[in-house]
């Protein structure tokens, strides 16, 4: 518990980096189809990387100047990144609630080592956890 508390106060401190990290590696993941089919339809390596750079740039700007015309754009986008954040919670909740259940049901059918979800290539002979 107390490695998690470490990690998101790093995180928390590190917000100022590693968020604009995220948001370019949303944008690569976002614009790279564009490249790999500019690639495969044999357009020289330079230019495929250009005008997918381009392509980037225009729609940021684009989005920069709706938002700039549209304060309550700007208003719905914080809104759905706080929706977001809470469904991310909600949801890490779920599944460590779930996992708990998992582990309890393995204890009930015991199953060897049930912490790490089940042995299931121990030895029937040795009995003990090979993993």
């Amino acid at each position: 518990m107390a490695g998690v508390v470490v990690a998101v106060a790093g995180l928390r401190t590190a917000s100022g980096i590693v968020g604009p990290g995220f948001q370019a590696l949303m944008i690569v993941i976002t614009i790279h189809p564009l490249l790999a089919w500019l690639q495969r339809h044999r357009v020289p390596g330079w230019l495929a990387v250009v005008l997918t750079m381009l392509v980037a740039y225009t729609s940021l700007v684009a989005l920069a100047a709706a938002a700039a015309q549209r304060p309550h754009l700007v208003e719905a986008l914080t809104g759905f990144a706080g929706a977001t954040r809470q469904y991310v919670v909600v949801s890490t909740v779920f599944g460590l609630l779930v996992a708990l259940v998992d582990v309890a049901a393995l204890y009930w059918l015991d199953v060897p080592c049930p912490g790490c979800g089940g042995c299931w290539r121990s030895s029937p002979t040795s009995g003990s956890c090979s993993a």
